[in-house]
């Protein structure tokens, strides 16, 4: 299953975190996206010799398109 969120930061402030006055908005599936979030988990689970039971993707949008920003394999 794929959930995209877009994150954003409060006027000057980098930081995305609701602390911050950042936000997140749950957006349509854009399909190059998807296929990056994917991509990555098909990678992990080559890697991990099986699919993750968990994965978070970050994506960020570069002059050449949607490149992965990290890879959260468990969460804290």
């Amino acid at each position: 299953v794929v959930v995209l969120v877009d994150t954003r930061p409060s006027g000057g402030e980098v930081r995305v975190h609701e602390l911050y006055g950042g936000s997140s908005v749950a957006v349509a599936v854009d399909p190059a996206r998807a296929e990056g979030a994917r991509a990555a988990g098909a990678a992990a689970a080559r890697r991990l010799g099986a699919p993750p039971a968990y994965a978070r993707v970050d994506l960020v949008l570069l002059d050449d398109g949607w490149a992965v920003g990290e890879l959260e394999l468990i969460e804290p």
